[in-house]
């Protein structure tokens, strides 16, 4: 339960400034985009969801402070070995795959160590699902809505830099 209230506060914290000012949202099917301190999040379970259950569910980042597109993938309470680092294999239905280097930042909450590049976004770009793997665990995404989801991502991210040097 500790770490399940601990993942919920992370996500609240990466959306304050969201919350604050409602800078950035968009909603598109079941993902929400929002702005938060120096970086986007693409959530792909409604929000009021991963306030009562804060598990199964991923969300992308672009920030200030990084390159690419970040993946935070949220498993079941007690399901990975704190501080285990692995490879996030990301797999589609026709048999592609990407591996990041990833490591769990919580027992439930796994970080990719780098951003995904556009070449590999462009492998999740037209499939209905991909599958995310780590360790022994696994979690499935609907990714039929991803191209306009990474657009607003993007879009919000430019916006974020573009504010930060005002």
């Amino acid at each position: 339960m500790r770490t399940a209230i601990t993942a919920l506060l992370a996500l609240l914290l990466s959306c304050q400034g969201a919350i604050a000012s409602f800078d950035f949202f968009y909603h598109d099917g079941s993902w929400t985009i929002s702005a938060g301190k120096g970086q986007c999040v693409a959530i792909n379970r409604p929000v009021i969801e991963t306030v009562h259950a804060p598990f199964m569910y991923v969300a992308l980042k672009r920030g200030l402070d990084f390159d690419g597109t970040k993946i935070d993938v949220y498993f079941w309470p007690n399901a990975l070995p704190k501080g285990h680092k692995a490879d996030l294999k990301i797999k589609t239905p026709d048999g592609q795959e990407v591996n990041l280097p990833a490591q769990a930042i919580l027992d439930i909450l796994v970080r990719s160590d780098r951003g995904l590049s556009r070449d590999e976004l462009e492998v999740f770009r037209d499939q209905k699902f991909v599958v995310m793997e780590f360790h022994d665990k696994a979690i499935s995404i609907e990714t039929s809505k991803l191209g306009n989801i990474l657009g607003a991502l993007i879009s919000c991210a430019d916006r974020m830099r573009a504010n930060k040097k005002d």
